[in-house]
């Protein structure tokens, strides 16, 4: 638990300018709350920003004691003019994606405005999160990429003066208690009075949805702040967290949270299906079904070998917001996600068709999340059509048989009838003979709709006969006539016992009779012959 109260010197920190609770708006335990609360706002464009809090330790001898205290002192800038003017703030501007990295534009911001050179290395390890902002009346969402640094820790700080430029006038506010937080944008009420309040360093991360005339009313409505230790190199975070923190680092709102839960829950249940640690049930090619955006695709090729995945939808929504989120940092320069804009009926036989002229059936998979009951039935059967794997996710189940006769079973069998739909899907796949099918669930918290139909391909013969389970049949068969010979070798002793079960087996030589019968005869001949 981060620690809300710190010192400073000997006082405490108590912000006696922080803006009212009226002010601050409501706030959200879950980022999905709060999307849900400013619902159906949807930014179009998004700018992003640096922010540098520049803070220093300053030693000082006490009058009264002559004993030695620190405190800690912090330097704001006064806009003179633009977004904010006459207002306080810390150090940063406008993000040039094309030509910097962020910590470069910070470290480039924060000499322009007050003169301090802090080297790259530096800035980039006081990186503490990302602030979003969107407003009523703007179409626009903005986002702040935040930084602290500790001034007396910096390599030039000893022959550094701070100077300002005609944009800001920069201050130091001795007391950090009295930083004018009533003179400053709403949000700094939230993260930097948490900020400054920690013994420890923070990851800060939040949203905040400002009314509308942002600077005039300066008043939240809606907000969702996540404050955690600091972790270096992200460790403390899991591969869930870092890639939806990427997608929001990078502007991308597609997929939403729901669709990245889904997609996420649905790639690890496929995989454990397959087996995680099994090369044999690894990838190389993995094709989406209507897969949209991309992010599950892609999510394979974060989590598994598959080194290509294809997405076909009829819609052409790519848009590359997913790789520019993912692909450096995690699929890498060696993989590809690729779009085609086809319906299924075409484009996933094509692709199939393409697929295998470049690996082996056990190689590829295809992958239907929250598809339609047709479209799951369809892509599964072109699957096993090609006989490669397919794992699907089916929504909108109905009973489409005459009379409704399935419904009406599962009215009997207090069923869902989505679920016996899900189950007839299994049957229907199993006795094609060639997979072994698996149902797999995820948490129904995410997706009510959270059964998952796994159908891994098996390896068949030229008959199209699947070798494992002639492999399975020959065993079962090989006992069977190991039980009937001992059955007739039985039969030539005089015992009436032994005679009695050869007489039995010659009169029912049934397959199924003959599984049974083995292990009772055994169980049975070691009873007589421990009684002789």
């Amino acid at each position: 638990m981060v620690s809300s109260r710190a010192t400073n010197g000997s006082t405490s920190l108590t912000f006696p300018r922080r803006l009212p609770a009226s002010r601050l708006g409501t706030k959200h335990d879950t980022l999905d709350a709060f999307h849900h609360a400013v619902h159906p706002f949807r930014p179009e464009t998004c700018k992003e920003y640096t922010l540098v809090v520049v803070t220093e330790r300053v030693l000082e001898t006490n009058s009264a004691n002559g004993e030695s205290v620190t405190r800690q002192r912090i330097l704001l800038g006064l806009k003179n003019r633009g977004f904010g003017m006459g207002m306080y703030n810390s150090f940063g501007g406008k993000f040039l994606h094309d030509e910097e990295s962020v910590e470069e534009c910070a470290c480039r911001e924060l000499q322009k405005e007050t003169n301090l050179m802090v080297t790259l290395e530096e800035m980039t390890q006081a990186k503490v999160g990302i602030q979003r902002y969107t407003f009523q009346n703007d179409p626009a969402e903005m986002v702040m990429h935040v930084f602290r640094i500790q001034l007396e820790s910096t390599k030039h700080r000893a022959t550094q003066t701070v100077v300002g430029c005609d944009e800001i006038t920069p201050q130091w506010f001795e007391d950090i208690n009295q930083i004018p937080f009533d003179n400053m944008f709403a949000d700094d009420s939230l993260w930097l009075t948490a900020l400054l309040s920690s013994e420890v360093p923070l990851a800060i991360n939040g949203s905040y949805h400002f009314r509308e005339n942002c600077q005039e009313t300066n008043t939240i409505l809606e907000y969702y702040i996540d404050v955690q230790p600091k972790n270096k190199n992200n460790k403390g975070f899991s591969l869930e967290q870092r890639l939806f923190h990427a997608l929001h680092n990078k502007c991308v709102h597609s997929p939403n949270i729901k669709e990245f839960k889904e997609n996420y829950a649905f790639c690890n249940a496929v995989r454990n299906a397959f087996g995680k640690s099994n090369s044999k049930h690894q990838f190389d090619i993995v094709i989406d079904v209507a897969g949209g955006h991309g992010a599950l695709g892609a999510l394979f090729l974060v989590c598994t070998s598959a080194y290509e995945a294809v997405v076909v939808d009829p819609a052409d929504v790519g848009g590359g917001g997913v790789w520019k989120a993912w692909g450096t940092d995690f699929i890498g320069c060696d993989k590809r996600l690729r779009y085609r804009s086809e319906c299924l009926r075409t484009g996933l036989p094509a692709e199939l068709e393409n697929a295998l002229t470049l690996t082996s059936s056990d190689r590829i998979l295809v992958v239907a999340c929250h598809a339609c009951q047709h479209l799951s039935e369809e892509t599964m059967s072109i699957s096993c059509q090609y006989g490669v794997h397919v794992a699907v996710m089916p929504c909108c189940q109905t009973d489409l048989s005459a009379g409704g006769s399935w419904k009406s079973t599962s009215r009997n069998l207090s069923v869902p009838v989505a679920v016996v739909m899900d189950l007839l899907q299994c049957g229907k796949i199993m006795a094609l003979g060639m997979y072994d099918v698996r149902m797999k669930v995820i948490d129904p918290d995410i997706t009510p709709q959270n059964r998952i139909i796994s159908c891994r391909a098996l390896h068949t013969d030229a008959t199209g006969i699947s070798l494992e389970r002639q492999q399975k049949v020959a065993r079962a068969h090989s006992r069977l006539v190991n039980a009937y010979k001992k059955a007739h070798v039985l039969a030539k002793s005089s015992d009436p016992h032994y005679q009695f079960l050869a007489i039995f087996v010659s009169n029912f030589r049934g397959p199924a009779l003959y599984l049974s019968l083995g292990f009772a005869m055994g169980v049975l001949s070691f009873h007589l012959v421990k009684k002789r």
